[in-house]
């Protein structure tokens, strides 16, 4: 058997030294090479100069930390020399990481060393008020953990220690100061004289969580908005499905919500590229691309666009003796009505057709949308506001296209594709129009972000554990564990080890959940609603009852190891409240239903005739005296004939870099703006190669002299080295260095080393009035109205007397031309000087150009 496990672990290591070597090759790294070379480097000199640099280092999070990112912060604190001189902020009840290889071993070996004492060397402070939720979430989810959470199950002994305490008592200014009691729903949905097969559990509690949010509304529920601090209706946009897996289920609850006249928005992205929307205009794009696509041409025919009937379709198909649709359609003699609907048809796409070849892809999209008329079919009815805004995140999504290396409309398409399989977060932004939409999301990505209301729904089902039920599993403390197997005898077994493992990784695991559930229990405001499918009435009760006997106020790890879904956990806590009589009172197994603790929630149960009922619920909401509009029609008109009073800063960019303004003041002066000229893209024997080249020769330049330790800038080889280090070609490196070395033996590179301060490649944005950009608009009317000019200075550096410029040039400058070349760079060192002066308040008192091959230096005055 450890022949066999050596053999895998050899087979692992090849396999990583060959992908190494791909990755090598390609000039690429993935997530964990970030990691992993960064500790490399760290282990070097690079390790000394950021302990040098940094005085303090603050960790953010520090519950969700691995062994790798643990030395990280070690190596650059020093703190693994013993400096004292970090501050980690963390709350191991938060840690739901573990797939990410968070070890929540380091926190908790941080914080039973640490003491409370003020004065000692390393000190635990406890952060235990909550500043989001009212009390009745807190005191529930206080309830509920310190019963199940331990030590031996959650990390941590869940006490009044820990416990959540409310620290925002004057967060809500007026009215029902104690707020909403949680509310658990128990969703029995188990019955085959009722539901169709296609009405799954899934369905089924969407059902139960829509009528939830549907009474919310109706019951006009107050809560307290954050930004005005007054009291107002609760709206869709304030409520959040959190689910623990939403991917595996946001289909079926976004179907069955929408349904029921809910707007709602999910993360999966699989979602909105499938609404009806975003299907028909990337069908419409399709088409333009290729017509013979059948059924992209048949989804924009019968779409409001062009509103063909199914009976005029299959009246085009019928008898034509051609094998694609379109060619169908372009030989249909038949009915005059119907050529003359198919020739309007063929003209709109022809036309698009051609626009397409030229046309930017987000500049298309734009006109199909509107010239059609489709957007504006959104205008009204349900999920409209969502419509349009899905319409105008693919505009955007093409506007990104346009700043990649692809073109064309077949790249777009096949860009849509890529999009909709990475994983990357397409959909638009849940809180929509005046009144939003429902969000639904997993819980992991609802982590750090809080709700006015949430509705933590799925909490019946089972927890994953895939993980140790596979044949081979692994632990970093015990190894491979895996199954025996005898094929010649014909039997198997599993090892010691493989059982230690999996008992390990169950434990681990479940803790994990828990403090999933945590976080879960403590996203919302204001109310928090729990819901929770369970196949059989008879059966959870009395096992809830058994699983919550306590003995010292907590229920026994090993019953809580037991848990198989939230809702377990949950439940087994609560038959220990006086809530929870009305449902355990008659038992087979007695509960103890005598907690008098002040906690208030409320349980009820969904019986199978009432989710029916629920499954064709409607949206029928009153109309509030508040949302009631009476205009006159010169108001009505007034506001159609509304124009945006800006309309001519808008066109401009809100940030813009120095070398674009350079090129503005030239054209702006009648100089030839030959940086504004478009060319067609040059054929390689006219020397595009060796333009890219000498781009990447000044930047390569650029980058060394910003490396260079200046105390050793003169030292012989050691330029050259640099060079060496960042790959540079052999026949290049001894020129470029004389170049460097040149500058520092100047009379400028020797001020420079002597200067009491340098600063390289320093970045800056400096925000300017848009009008002094651009004065010949006298469109221009928002004098507050700015633009930020961003740009990059080569070198810096502090005298007594205040800052030198210095700018870099690769340029081939015909010697003793130099003054008449740096006047180009008036404007742009010039914006350096002002932006300098303006944002560290020291005089800037010379300016200069140095050009690297001619070694002379201008200054510009």
């Amino acid at each position: 058997m450890s022949d066999m496990m050596d053999k895998l672990a050899e087979l692992l290591l090849s396999l990583d030294t060959k992908y190494s070597e791909i990755k090598n090759i390609n000039g690429v790294l993935d997530y964990s090479d970030l990691e992993h070379f960064a500790l490399v480097c760290l282990n070097s000199d690079a390790g000394t100069m950021y302990r040098d640099k940094f005085d303090e280092v603050f960790v953010d999070e520090y519950q969700d930390s691995n062994e790798i990112q643990e030395s990280i912060v070690e190596l650059v604190s020093g703190r693994g020399s013993g400096v004292k001189n970090t501050f980690m902020v963390g709350d191991i009840k938060q840690s739901i990481y573990k797939f990410r290889q968070a070890d929540t071993g380091i926190f908790i070996d941080k914080y039973n060393k640490f003491s409370e004492d003020a004065d000692s060397n390393e000190v635990k402070i406890e952060l235990f008020k909550n500043f989001r939720s009212r009390k009745p979430i807190l005191d529930f989810a206080n309830y509920v953990f310190s019963q199940i959470m331990s030590k031996e199950m959650g990390d941590i002994n869940y006490n009044s220690k820990v416990s959540l305490r409310q620290g925002n008592e004057d967060a809500y200014p007026e009215g029902n100061n104690n707020g909403y009691p949680v509310e658990i729903k128990l969703v029995v949905g188990e019955d085959k004289e009722i539901f169709t097969k296609d009405i799954n559990l899934n369905i089924k509690e969407a059902a139960v969580v829509g009528d939830e949010i549907l009474n919310i509304l109706e019951s006009e529920m107050l809560i307290t908005d954050k930004r005005t601090n007054k009291q107002r209706n609760v709206l869709f946009g304030d409520i959040t499905i959190l689910i623990r897996n939403a991917n595996s289920v946001s289909t079926d609850y976004v179907r069955q919500l929408k349904k029921m006249g809910i707007p709602v928005q999910s993360e999966s992205d699989s979602d909105f590229f499938n609404e009806r929307e975003i299907f028909v205009i990337r069908s419409f794009l399709e088409v333009l691309d290729n017509p013979r696509r059948d059924i992209s041409l048949l989804s924009i025919l019968r779409s409001s666009i062009f509103g063909f009937t199914d009976k005029e379709l299959a009246y085009i198909k019928c008898g034509s003796r051609y094998e694609s649709f379109y060619d169908s359609m372009i030989n249909f003699k038949v009915n005059k009505a119907l050529v003359d609907k198919i020739e309007v048809f063929l003209s709109i796409i022809n036309r698009y057709r051609r626009d397409a070849v030229n046309r930017p892809m987000n500049s298309l999209i734009w006109s199909i949308i509107h010239e059609t008329g489709f957007y504006n079919q959104f205008t009204k009815g349900e999920n409209s506001t969502i419509r349009m805004q899905n319409l105008r995140r693919l505009f955007e999504i093409a506007g990104t296209y346009e700043k990649s290396q692809e073109t064309g409309l077949f790249g777009f398409i096949r860009y849509l594709e890529n999009f909709n399989k990475s994983g990357v977060k397409a959909g638009v932004d849940t809180t929509m129009g005046a009144e939003g939409s429902v969000r639904l999301m997993s819980i992991h990505k609802s982590k750090g972000l809080e709700f006015p209301v949430v509705i933590l729904a799925g909490c019946g089902k089972s927890f994953n554990k895939r993980e140790s039920s596979e044949n081979i599993i692994f632990d970093k403390t015990y190894g491979f564990g895996a199954e025996y197997i005898n094929a010649s005898e014909g039997y198997k077994f599993t090892t010691a080890v493989k059982k230690s493992i999996k008992i390990k990784k169950n434990v681990e695991g479940l803790a994990e959940e828990m403090r999933v559930l945590y976080v879960a229990l403590t996203r919302a405001r204001e109310k928090l609603v729990i819901t929770g499918y369970i196949p059989n009435l008879e059966k959870a009760p009395d096992k809830w009852c058994l699983r919550g006997r306590r003995k010292g106020g907590k229920i026994d790890p090993g019953k809580v190891m037991l848990a198989s879904g939230f809702l377990d956990w949950i439940m087994s806590a609560a038959v220990n409240h006086n809530n929870g009589k009305s449902i355990f009172e008659e038992r087979l197994y007695a509960c103890d239903n005598n907690d008098q603790d002040p906690t208030a929630f409320k349980i009820s149960i969904i019986y199978p005739n009432e989710i029916f009922t629920l499954l064709n619920k409607k949206k029928v909401l009153k109309i509030r005296e508040s949302s009631k509009i009476d205009l006159s029609y010169d108001e009505i008109k007034k506001r159609f004939n509304w124009e945006y009073p800006y309309m001519a800063e808008s066109i401009y960019h809100k940030k813009i870099s120095v070398t674009e303004i350079k090129k503005l003041r030239e054209s702006q002066s009648g100089e030839k703006d030959i940086f504004g000229t478009s060319f067609i893209t040059r054929p390689d024997f006219m020397g595009e190669k060796n333009r890219n080249d000498a781009a990447e020769r000044g930047t390569q330049l650029h980058n060394i002299i910003a490396a260079v330790d200046i105390s050793r800038a003169l030292e012989p080889g050691y330029i050259e080295e640099l060079f060496q280090l960042v790959g540079s070609e052999k026949e290049n490196i001894e020129p470029y260095s004389e170049l460097i070395r040149g500058f520092f033996k100047s009379s400028l590179g020797k001020r420079m080393i002597n200067s009491v301060k340098i600063e390289t490649e320093k970045a800056f944005l400096y925000p300017v009035p848009t009008r002094s950009l651009y004065p010949n608009n006298k469109l221009l009317s928002d004098s507050q109205h700015s633009t930020l000019i961003q740009g990059v200075i080569d070198c810096m550096f502090y005298e007594t007397e205040g800052i030198v410029i210095i700018d870099y040039k690769s340029d081939n400058v015909i010697p003793g031309n130099e003054k008449k070349h740096a006047s180009k760079y008036m404007v742009q060192l010039d914006l350096y000087a002002e932006a300098v002066e303006k944002l560290t308040g020291i005089q800037v008192k010379e300016k200069y150009i140095y050009f690297l091959r001619t070694k002379a230096e201008v200054q510009l005055t």
